[in-house]
């Protein structure tokens, strides 16, 4: 699916959306967000922790690589993969993802490890122009892309 997210209220909204699965939906989802530099990919991790309540910070973890995040029996990790060179440096990092947890990971530069073989994986491409920006998303799970094509922004 292809969304129009040029005003920023629409990437809010798509975030939104993912949050409420997140939330409703007592599993593990892995987010692959794809995306050149100042894509709007942070904006996303950011406006989803927000729809789920996070009230704090959210910054990115390009220098940090990994932040965590704990709203009440959910999990969130957000990473940043940018600067790996291959993606033993990543299993050097000792992530725990656990697929049977409520949860989620936000993996940024996802092109830089392999897929984990999550049952519920979510692409995310963004894209930008001088004056268009948008999100392809995309999943092999019918369940979530029956839930994609169902958001409205």
């Amino acid at each position: 699916m292809l969304i129009d997210i040029t005003e920023i209220e629409k990437t809010k909204k798509v975030a939104s959306n993912f949050a409420n699965l997140i939330q409703n939906n007592k599993t593990f989802y892995a987010f692959y967000l794809n995306g050149n530099l100042g894509a709007g990919k942070t904006t996303f991790v950011r406006f989803c922790l927000e729809a789920l309540g996070w009230q704090g910070k959210v910054k990115s973890p390009t220098f940090g690589l990994i932040e965590e995040y704990h709203l009440q029996s959910i999990k969130l990790i957000h990473t940043d993969l940018y600067r790996l060179n291959s993606s033993d440096e990543f299993d050097y990092f000792g992530v725990d993802l656990d697929f049977q947890s409520h949860g989620a990971i936000f993996i940024e530069w996802p092109e830089k490890i392999e897929k984990f073989n999550c049952p519920n994986e979510i692409d995310l491409r963004f894209e930008n122009s001088k004056s268009k920006r948008v999100v392809k998303i995309a999943s092999n799970n019918s369940e979530i892309s029956g839930y994609i094509n169902r958001i409205d922004v």
